[in-house]
């Protein structure tokens, strides 16, 4: 077992700082090389650190730490994963000083996962709206869950974000949602959160919607047209 001291938290009023002893084998490699680049501080405390971009090799210091008070009940194991999923997508712990990478800095290169924050970002979604297509099922599951948030690989994203659909024009929600009038589905459409995915050229262009989404957020929502009775795939309703 390789262990480190830090000392992350802060002193209780006039008490001294507490180390803690940190099993780097109960840490992901982003969190590991963390740990690794602040046990060669010299309090082994919270200071600046060394980030890369996994392609660019790009540097630049990162010092957002979150304050963490001397009677958390949040294990350091813990605290350090959840800073660590601040930093942003492709980029991963250097060290402290630009001739001392860490130890582990190629496995951290290699943990390229994200955060529902990030993960929101690189799709585009509003809270809202990520909450929407997850009550709806239709996000990917995550791929990870680290001190129990949920975590999604850089990939899974992409290929979600990449998926094959059809973009959908108000008046094809309309159809599909078997409204009367575009007004209603623009209502519609903006209290289930639905996300646009662009809009149609000119001054008369309509807002697009992507169809899997249209379906599976009206899939689980009252109210699905026609005194809620049950649609088919293709949008028609059951007698």
């Amino acid at each position: 077992m390789t262990t480190v001291s830090l000392s992350l938290r802060e002193p209780a009023p006039h008490g001294p700082r507490v180390y803690e002893d940190i099993d780097l084998a109960q840490l992901t490699p982003s969190a590991r090389a963390l740990a690794e680049a602040l046990s060669h501080a010299a309090l082994r405390t919270r200071v600046n650190v060394l980030l890369r971009h996994v392609d660019t090799g790009e540097m630049r210091g990162w010092s957002g730490w979150a304050f963490y008070p001397h009677d958390s009940t949040t294990p350091a194991v813990d605290y350090l994963e959840q800073e660590v999923a601040k930093f942003p997508p492709e980029w991963h712990t250097y060290g402290l000083y630009i001739d001392k990478p860490v130890p582990s800095i190629d496995a951290a290169a290699r943990d390229q996962y994200l955060s529902r924050a990030f993960a929101m970002r690189a799709l585009d979604l509003a809270p809202s709206e990520w909450d929407a297509l997850r009550q709806a099922r239709h996000l990917p599951p995550a791929d990870r869950f680290i001190s129990n948030r949920p975590q999604w690989a850089v990939e899974t994203i992409e290929a979600y974000r990449t998926r094959p659909y059809e973009k959908w024009p108000l008046r094809r929600v309309s159809e599909y949602l078997g409204h009367s009038s575009l007004s209603s589905t623009r209502s519609q459409v903006h209290r289930w959160s639905v996300p646009a995915v662009g809009r149609e050229p000119g001054r008369e262009g309509e807002t697009l919607y992507a169809d899997d989404q249209v379906r599976a957020i009206a899939a689980v929502k009252p109210g699905k047209g026609r005194r809620g009775a049950t649609r088919s795939p293709d949008g028609k309703f059951s007698a």
